[in-house]
Order: structure tokens, then sequence, then C-alpha cells
């Protein structure tokens, strides 16, 4: 009984910021520590072909924008280091996080990265710490 309503609270939660309960596959939630002012990139998204060809680009869309900092969805190339691909460059696209210049604050943002019928949610808590000297 108890797992039938895990599983219905999270079809509902999915329901709610609406993806749909099929496509739902991964969740990653995290807690991360900024420095002041600076920016921290949250998450990176690229990918290649068995065969080295990339693959497309994945749609990013924001669903809880952060209220402390600024969140920002960049276009950029990566090149891989390793593998049957190494050296090669691919189109990514990167999830960068531009914190306030006041220790202390502490933000949230939540995005969903589409790739096919593959659906990622990304919840990020944000503590604001002192940058290192």
């Amino acid at each position: 009984m108890r797992s039938e309503l895990s599983v219905l609270s999270a079809a509902l939660c999915l329901a709610l910021i609406g993806v749909p309960a099929a496509w739902a596959q991964d969740q990653t939630l995290r807690t991360i520590q900024v420095p002041a002012g600076k920016v921290s990139q949250l998450s990176v998204h690229s990918g290649a072909n068995a065969d080295c060809t990339p693959k497309p680009l994945v749609k990013i869309e924001v669903s809880k924008v952060p209220t402390a900092g600024t969140l920002a969805v960049r276009d950029a190339k990566v090149r891989v280091r390793s593998g049957n691909c190494a050296g090669r460059e691919y189109p990514a696209r990167i999830v960068l996080y531009q914190a306030p210049a006041r220790v202390g604050a502490t933000d949230s943002a939540t995005y969903t990265v589409t790739s096919g019928d593959r659906v990622n949610l990304f919840g990020v808590a944000i503590n604001v710490v002192a940058p290192k000297p």
C-alpha cells in the first residue's frame, strides 16, 4: 500500500508540472555551494553516437526560476578526452547559475532536460558561500 501511494504521489507531482508519467524516467536532486558573485556550471548536456556523429541537442525547459541569482542556458562545444571519439568536439547545452553577491543567500532551481523520449528532471538547492581567497 505504501509503495502504491509513493508511485501515485510521484505521478501526481509530474502531472502537475506538465510531464507525462510515461516520460518521467530520471530525477536528479542535489544541493550545491556557489561562491558569492560567481558563476557555477549546474549541468552539461551533449552526446555522440557510436559512429562519433553528434546526437541532437537536448531541449531544456526551466520550471522554477531562482529568486536570488540568475539561471542561464547556453549553447557551447565540448571536446571528448577519451574513448573512440577522443579529440572531437560536439555541440552542447550548459546550465549556469550566477550567484548573488550576498553570502548566506539560499536559492533553488528546477529544470527539465528532454532528449528524444527521455526526460530528466533536475532540482538544485543552492547555498551561497564566501569565495575562497
